[in-house]
């Protein structure tokens, strides 16, 4: 509870204006992995690789707060409040002691959500006070977020929301695409306000490495829901260029992150029935 990351979350979720907040990036990812060792939970592999989380705090905004009145300017002034100053007007916030870093995120608004999209602003032209970065990829999460409990913190702020694995991959897949295009073209520049980073390919795998039997099936019921939805459809080709093989791009990166093999039999199999994928086809 010590490290800065634990403490900026805890801060913040002790503040009623965070209600409904979604934790997502690498600290999400090692909160989760770590209450699933401390619980025992049996996990599609028993040995999970460690997570590795930046100074970042990726907190996805519910869509229903660009309509929410106030609510908006509510999360502006507990940031405030808090010691947080604005980096990026509107969205993101760094800490003026610990240099914890807020980044607010949202998925795509749907058509009549009256949810103005200005640029990669959702919510610009809202005046509701508070922006969230366009995630495109991220267009199911909002679907049965995962509660985690934080060991050691108060009650006010005992759990907090991560995805569930099916968004959490198919964001991860999607950066993990961005970051291959990067590395094979040539005088070509990452992808502006994203990190084309080799990190995402060992999340992907650790995002299936650490699911539940329930999450699986939660998967499933998610991917069909999407079934028609062209970024699925996208994401899953991806993933099988990506991690279709025990020789694909980011299957070989994924372990040289992790400084271990993973078991591509049991691992990819899941991958793509999480994806939605009728046929494993890795050619």
């Amino acid at each position: 509870m010590n490290d800065p990351l634990t403490q900026g979350l805890v801060g913040i979720l002790a503040e009623p204006e965070a209600a409904g907040l979604i934790l997502a990036g690498g600290f999400g990812l090692s909160l989760k992995r770590r209450h699933l060792l401390e619980t025992r939970a049996r996990t599609l592999c028993p040995d999970l690789p460690e997570a590795r989380a930046t100074m970042d705090l990726d907190l996805f905004l519910r869509l229903e707060l660009f309509g929410a009145g106030d609510g908006g300017r509510g999360i502006i002034y507990m940031l405030r409040r808090l010691g947080y100053l604005e980096v990026t007007p509107r969205w993101q916030f760094r800490h003026s002691a610990s240099e914890v870093v807020i980044d607010l995120l949202s998925r795509e608004p749907g058509p009549g959500s009256g949810v103005p999209v200005r640029g990669i602003r959702v919510g610009g032209g809202a005046g509701v006070g508070v922006h969230g970065r366009l995630v495109r990829e991220a267009f199911a999460v909002e679907e049965r977020p995962v509660i985690v409990p934080l060991a050691g913190a108060d009650a006010a702020a005992r759990c907090v929301a991560v995805p569930h694995p099916y968004p959490w991959l198919c964001m991860k897949v999607r950066a993990s695409t961005d970051w291959l295009r990067g590395r094979t073209s040539h005088g070509v520049r990452p992808p502006p306000l994203r990190a084309a980073s080799p990190k995402h390919a060992f999340d992907a795998c650790l995002i299936v490495a650490m699911v539940t039997e329930a999450e699986v099936a939660g998967a499933w019921l998610l991917a069909e829901q999407y079934a028609a939805n062209p970024m699925a459809a996208e994401i899953a080709d991806e993933a099988r260029v990506l991690f279709g093989r025990d020789d694909a791009p980011g299957w070989l990166e994924a372990q040289r992150q992790a400084h271990r093999v993973f078991n591509h039999a049991l691992m990819w199999p899941v991958m793509a029935g999480m994806l939605g994928m009728r046929r494993l086809n890795a050619g």
